[in-house]
């Protein structure tokens, strides 16, 4: 993601000494780039190695779920068990490596085959609920026939 300047070079130019065919240059004549940056380090202590915010936010969102854990390991979760509250810590950076080997093998494959791989996806489960839902239909007419003989 890439920061804009606000002001104009046209404000920024140096006044001109009465010759209105001069051409007049900027202030500041070197193109400027500004990047937003993740800082080095975060109240936490956790490093970040300044890593660029991309348009996804991906990593800002990293930052506000480790926030929210920090705040939330204060909390108690009496009805979670033994190894929810272990894995607890590393369950987003494992959903994060997850996704990011899914978009490592989508980027690897022909686009032909990540669309058809998407569509047969797609097509398995509708097919599966739809035969889910044919299936409750099925056991709600047998449980009504049932009831309805008492």
């Amino acid at each position: 993601m890439q920061a804009t300047f606000i002001s104009s070079h046209v404000l920024l130019s140096s006044p001109s000494s009465g010759n209105i065919m001069r051409r007049s240059t900027p202030f500041n004549s070197h193109n400027n780039k500004s990047f937003i940056c993740a800082s080095k380090r975060d109240p936490f202590g956790q490093q970040y190695d300044g890593k660029l915010v991309d348009e996804n936010m991906i990593i800002l969102r990293m930052r506000i779920r480790e926030i929210e854990m920090v705040e939330t390991k204060t909390k108690d979760h009496s009805d979670w068990t033994e190894w929810e509250k272990k894995y607890f810590e590393n369950y987003g950076s494992d959903v994060c490596d997850a996704v990011g080997l899914l978009q490592r093998m989508l980027m690897n494959t022909r686009p032909a085959l990540a669309v058809g791989i998407l569509a047969l996806f797609m097509l398995s489960m509708s097919m599966s609920m739809s035969l889910l839902m044919i299936h409750l239909v099925e056991l709600a007419n047998t449980s009504m026939i049932t009831f309805s003989s008492i």
